[in-house]
């Protein structure tokens, strides 16, 4: 068994409007994909459908955990992240955090059974808040760790 990461990048949403950040892939690396550079500020989307790229057209993989950060900022709200794939929510890949304006903020997730994933399908992470907080240009990121 291998175990790898995907990374996702992007921004946050504002307010409760739902926010996609896509997955940072080998093309992806001709422009600066660090957090907060200007590829993966561009790697994000209010629209799913822009931001889901698929991982491996030929690979199916399995979900064991992620683990998601975001840049301090905000007041009280919390900022949900959820891995989706084609669409549609991977049952048990989600973690929280509640900001306080003062420091980043890390959640994670490890699964008791890994999730299976296709070969071909979209991925992304939907970044949503109970709020109003506007955190559409604070940069986030997430890993999504998987075996194959």
């Amino acid at each position: 068994m291998l175990l790898g990461k995907l990374r996702f990048c992007g921004n946050g949403s504002n307010g409760a409007t739902a926010w996609y950040d896509g997955p940072v892939l080998p093309a992806d690396y001709a422009a600066d994909m660090s957090v907060g550079a200007a590829g993966c500020d561009a790697n994000d989307s209010v629209t799913e459908a822009t931001a889901d790229r698929p991982f491996d057209p030929y690979s199916a993989i399995k979900i064991v955990g992620m683990a998601c950060t975001t840049q301090a900022g905000g007041t009280a709200d919390t900022n949900t992240y959820q891995l989706r794939s084609a669409a549609g929510n991977v049952t048990g890949v989600t973690c929280s955090v509640t900001n306080d304006g003062a420091a980043p903020k890390t959640c994670q997730v490890i699964l008791a059974a890994p999730v299976a994933i296709t070969a071909g399908a979209t991925l992304a992470v939907q970044n949503t808040q109970s709020g109003t907080d506007d955190m559409s240009a604070k940069d986030m990121g997430c890993e999504a760790f998987y075996t194959y």
